[in-house]
């Protein structure tokens, strides 16, 4: 017996009662539920890349400068400086710069110790540049910066397709 097209189907739906037109749907909604419990899904987890190099303040006063291949979010900074902190009224500063095409953001930061950690949480997109810059007396400058690539979609569905097969 051949088996019946969906507009069959449907055409004998609409002559029966609704107890039966019920206990259809019944049968579809558990079919489809038990097919998407075969599915399965991997959970993996992103660590972030660690960006880091040391500096001293040129004409300029760049001490990093890093372009971004893609999309993702700056998480955090730590910084040391081997200058000597003494001034604590009127702190040496770094600053850092992040270009975005043709918008440019500025954060300026206070070094009041030789070890400092900021948290950014700052969007990045793809060929944005970042320019660090540290006051003349802070001497050498080492900077390490952790940063998280965006996951597209694309890769998501890729992961969750492999694992159904």
């Amino acid at each position: 017996m051949p088996s019946k097209t969906l507009e069959e189907r449907i055409a004998e739906l609409e002559s029966v009662d609704v107890r039966t037109r019920m206990k259809a749907l019944e049968t579809v909604t558990k079919r489809q539920a038990m097919a998407k419990a075969k599915k399965k899904t991997i959970t993996g987890i992103m660590f972030p890349y660690p960006i880091s190099g040391f500096g001293q303040a040129d004409k300029d006063e760049a001490v990093l400068r890093v372009i971004f291949p893609c999309d993702g979010t700056l998480v955090s900074a730590i910084v040391e400086v081997e200058g000597i902190l003494t001034d604590q009224d009127n702190p040496p500063t770094m600053t850092a710069q992040l270009t975005l095409e043709k918008d440019v953001y500025d954060r300026q930061f206070d070094v009041r110790k030789a070890v400092s950690e900021f948290e950014l949480d700052l969007p990045v997109m793809k060929g944005a540049k970042l320019l660090i810059r540290a006051d003349a007396r802070l001497g050498g400058v080492w900077i390490g910066l952790l940063f998280i690539p965006a996951v597209s979609d694309m890769v998501i569905r890729k992961i969750v397709e492999e694992s159904a097969k």
